[in-house]
């Protein structure tokens, strides 16, 4: 450069992508929307909505609702209190009846009324079956027929303070005497079992009948 001039920048012309970026028109960004998520409901649970209630929150509840009860705890277990007898018996034979218990929990006293057909078998007597005294504990038996009535009627029950037991077996073995022909119906009148405070037990009963030939 000669002595004495000032230096100056020689402009340099922009090149073609740099002008057309230039040429772009600037679109100045809006908020972003939030969406909210107790108004987005799917198509079933806007029908099932009842007529004029159109607030998607509702339907959300329900189908909270509904997956609350699906996980509810299930219920108590029931005892089974079953009657095993032979199908058939001679006339004039004498047979035993087991009463048992299955799916016991927590099973403190066991009452019960049997009801059987008095013109066809008579009631000879009864004893006391393992389940209630499986652990040791002392218990009490007492068996009464009411053979007019076709009824035998035992209480049953742990004795002290000691807990219930658990789990499957006799409670009680009767025994009958065939007097005459036909189908002997065996079935329970009454049925009360308790736990240990007292309190009622869900059970079960079924019948069955023994065919005297």
């Amino acid at each position: 450069m000669p002595p004495g001039k000032s230096s100056s920048a020689t402009p340099v012309a922009p090149s073609p992508s740099a002008q057309a970026a230039s040429d772009v028109p600037v679109i100045p960004l809006l908020p972003e929307t939030v969406m909210n998520p107790a108004v987005v409901t799917d198509t079933p649970q806007q029908a099932n909505a009842a007529p004029g209630n159109g607030n998607p929150a509702t339907n959300g509840q329900v189908t909270a609702n509904a997956g609350q009860a699906a996980a509810a705890p299930s219920p108590a277990s029931v005892a089974l209190l079953n009657i095993a007898a032979p199908p058939a018996a001679a006339l004039n034979q004498q047979f035993s009846v087991a009463v048992t218990v299955a799916n016991a929990a927590n099973l403190f006293s066991a009452p019960f009324v049997l009801s059987f057909d008095p013109t066809i078998l008579d009631f000879v007597g009864g004893s006391e079956g393992p389940l209630l005294k499986s652990d040791g504990k002392p218990t009490s038996f007492q068996v009464a027929s009411a053979k007019q009535a076709g009824q035998v009627t035992v209480n049953l029950s742990r004795v002290g303070n000691v807990g219930g037991v658990n789990g499957a077996g006799a409670i009680a073995m009767l025994k009958f005497r065939a007097k005459s022909r036909g189908a002997a119906s065996l079935g329970f009148a009454t049925v009360r079992f308790t736990d240990p405070g007292g309190k009622s037990l869900d059970v079960t009963p079924f019948n069955t009948a023994v065919n005297v030939q």
